[in-house]
């Protein structure tokens, strides 16, 4: 029987910048790719404003996308890929508005940092995303959309600008969404201005009830004088690899 062959398709970065992605730039003729296809656009020469060329590949083609480091605006072209499990889009020109409402009912895993969010993005059309990076942005609202992903398992919101003011009831309605995200084991929510809020760190870890590792460290803590330490004790887990824009081990708020 004649076997079936499934063309790999290999980014040949371009020797100067471009902000164009050209046929040229890909080993394959891009209406060649098969499931499960993985694209890798983050190479220095990359500087991609928009992702038409896609238009190419079969909506059922395109598993995972890299689009590190470009200059990108929207990422609304990636909603006909609904095989998508992975996008890594840091270090572009994102912000909140309709290039970031995505319908992708099996993406796992977007990594947002260092572009230009004020808000956290829409969520309610990502009901299997587990992890979530938006480390290094501007977010100071929105908060409350993570209840619309009760699957997440990891979510990196440091070095942003979420300030709520103790006691309040917006204060009081950010710490509520932490228990409706059961299956959440790790936080990385260091460098907001909220986080220096005395107590926060046992506030976090009281009401996620499944918690393993905050700011990049085992998840501990000491309770305030007044309060009650938590009837069980956490589990340990195991170290992680840090990602590409991460932040450093050893964070703390």
């Amino acid at each position: 029987m004649r076997a079936l062959f499934k063309p790999k398709a290999e980014v040949v970065p371009p020797r100067r910048v471009t902000d164009v992605l050209l046929p040229e730039h890909v080993s394959c003729p891009l209406d060649s790719l098969r499931y499960p296809a993985a694209l890798d656009f983050s190479h220095a020469n990359f500087k991609l404003r928009g992702l038409d060329a896609l238009a190419a590949v079969r909506e059922g083609a395109l598993t995972e996308l890299n689009v590190a480091c470009n200059d990108l605006t929207s990422l609304a072209a990636l909603n006909r890929f609904q095989q998508l499990r992975k996008i890594v889009a840091t270090g572009n020109r994102l912000q909140i508005g309709s290039g970031l409402v995505l319908r992708l009912p099996r993406l796992q895993e977007i990594d947002l940092s260092h572009n230009s969010l004020t808000a956290v993005p829409p969520l309610d059309v990502l009901p299997q995303l587990q992890v979530l990076r938006l480390a290094g942005n501007k977010i100071s609202s929105n908060w409350t959309e993570l209840r619309c992903c009760p699957t997440l398992r990891e979510i990196d919101i440091s070095r942003n600008r979420l300030q709520w003011a103790p006691g309040s009831d917006e204060f009081n309605e950010a710490l509520q969404v932490l228990p409706s995200l059961r299956r959440l084991r790790e936080l990385k929510f260091a460098h907001n201005p909220v986080s220096e809020t005395p107590g926060m760190r046992y506030l976090l870890i009281s009401h996620a009830p499944r918690l393993e590792r905050l700011y990049s460290l085992q998840a501990s803590a000491a309770p305030p004088p007044t309060s009650r330490p938590p009837a069980a004790p956490r589990h340990q887990s195991a170290g992680h690899t840090c990602h590409r824009h991460a932040s450093p081990t050893g964070d703390r708020p």
